[in-house]
């Protein structure tokens, strides 16, 4: 893969260093709002609960959760500067900005000398803005990192196209390949999509595989440790998981939201008018590497979803979700950059830009605008949280809504025959400060409060309600005390408080 040594020579122009000027902005304008951000949803909070524990104790608890270890280690890494817990949800939020900040510094530079400063400047822009990689990749979860590991492994591989590849490249590509595996298991079905792809792509070529193959070896040895994991875990999901199940509208969804941030029939409706006008582009393009490129790009995030569907039918659950697919939209927004930024002289090419331009500006300031609001409507519960005496016991009949609440409250305590909560196990080694009644609970302090779940809550974390909920509800005098929002984690629900 050659430097365009054009693009290095002629520098950035004034039109393009203001491009790159306004992308920054956007993204740090974005950062300063997600970092006053106090609202941490239930993964979240299961975030900011395993960093308490050792390295090793790590890999023993995410042994038994669903995904791999590398991201908590790279959290608590990061972590060890402060132990305030205010001071930590800053920490965690920089943490998952940071891949995103490292994509636009490999965009302005690596990505403007192999392609073009134009198609730079829109991958920089899709990666600030785009739905999904906006929306997912900001949270306090491994996503960013999955992405960012799988685009620098995309980036690399593509040197096995070509003969003048080395055993650098093999290492290199290995290293990539293993950090996105173990930071999340679509991170490793991503890696094992893309060898396949260009694996395909050298033999259609007639090219050598001896350092694909060989780089494929290492991974799979080094990953070998992590393979009875994944089976045992594989198990416990057949078992029972809270994803909905599969329908042909919600497998076209997994495709379609990822390219707009209208979520209708008109909003699919331009997404199938933008990829009519990329066809066209892909048909008229001439450039053999470019095809290629954007080829394997797009087709990773199809093959990908239909990986995800296969692997659904197997297990007999749903095990992929949209957030799940933003792993790969780095290398699908770099590869529509390609498309667009080297068709950006004809008419085609200026219509997709447009489309592109208005999606990313309109998907950034929904996302900004329901930033705000998530954190106006926690900042309430933080506050009523804060009002609730240390010693208190808080009774819950979610444990959904509990896992959330358990990063601000000391004893929290949930209600036992919950149906299918097949993770509660590990949660109560992960969390030092959660519990579970069986049977009704005998209320003895003064200082006892119920969360009831509101109907939002009840109805999409339903496998978490408690059945002797009402029962316990009813046998005690309470007082309504406020309105507890939980955005991500079913809404609303009511704090109570026991009245003797």
């Amino acid at each position: 893969m050659q430097i365009n040594k054009e693009n290095v020579k002629l520098g950035w122009s004034f039109k393009e260093r203001i491009c790159v000027i306004s992308i920054y902005a956007l993204f740090f304008l974005n950062a300063i709002f997600n970092v006053q951000s106090k609202y941490l949803w239930n993964d979240e909070s299961f975030t900011n609960q395993i960093i308490s524990h050792s390295y090793m104790e790590i890999v023993h608890l995410t042994s038994m959760d669903v995904h791999p270890f590398l991201y908590y280690w790279i959290v608590k890494f990061f972590s060890m500067f402060s132990s305030d817990f205010n001071i930590r949800i800053v920490i965690f939020r920089i943490v998952s900005l940071l891949p995103y900040l490292l994509l636009l510094l490999i965009g302005q530079t690596l990505i403007s000398k192999k392609f073009s400063k134009q198609v730079a400047i829109l991958f920089m822009f899709s990666i600030v803005t785009m739905p999904n990689v906006i929306q997912n990749g900001y949270q306090v979860r491994m996503y960013s990192w999955s992405l960012f590991f799988v685009s620098l492994f995309f980036l690399n591989g593509f040197y096995f196209l070509f003969d003048d590849n080395s055993f650098k490249t093999v290492v290199t590509s290995s290293f990539f390949a293993l950090c996105a595996a173990y930071s999340h298991y679509y991170g490793l079905i991503s890696v094992a999509v893309i060898y396949f792809l260009i694996l395909i792509l050298l033999i259609l070529k007639k090219r050598s595989i001896k350092n694909i193959l060989l780089s494929i070896g290492m991974d799979v040895i080094f990953y070998i440790p992590w393979i009875f994991v994944l089976i045992k875990q594989t198990s416990t999901v057949s078992k029972g998981y809270w994803t909905p199940k599969l329908t042909l509208k919600s497998v076209l969804k997994l495709f379609l939201d990822n390219f707009t941030w209208i979520n209708n029939k008109w909003g699919y409706l331009l997404v199938a008018i933008f990829f009519v006008l990329l066809l066209i582009l892909f048909l008229r393009n001439t450039n053999s590497f470019n095809k290629e490129f954007v080829c394997l790009s797009i087709c990773s995030l199809i093959v990908l979803i239909i990986g995800g569907v296969i692997l659904s039918l197997i297990v007999g659950h749903t095990v992929i979700i949209f957030r799940y697919t933003v792993i790969v939209m780095g290398i699908v927004w770099l590869g529509i950059g390609v498309l667009i930024g080297t068709n950006l002289d004809n008419i085609f090419g200026k219509i997709a830009f447009i489309l592109l331009f208005l999606t990313g500006i309109g998907s950034y300031v929904q996302y900004m605008r329901n930033c705000y609001g998530v954190s106006s409507e926690f900042n309430q519960t933080l506050q009523t949280f804060n009002r609730i005496p240390k010693n208190s016991h808080i009774y819950y009949d979610n444990s959904v809504v509990m896992f959330s609440s358990a990063s601000y409250l000391e004893h929290n305590i949930v209600l036992s025959e919950r149906k299918n909560d097949v993770l509660f196990t590990e949660y109560k080694k992960v969390f030092s400060n959660i519990g579970e009644s069986n049977g009704l609970p005998k209320l003895a302090s003064t200082n006892t409060y119920f969360i009831r779940a509101g109907q939002g809550a009840r109805r999409s974390l339903y496998m978490y309600n408690s059945k002797l909920a009402n029962k316990f509800f009813f046998e005690h005098h309470w007082k309504e005390v406020s309105v507890i929002n939980l955005p991500s984690d079913g809404g609303q629900s009511i704090l109570y408080k026991l009245v003797k």
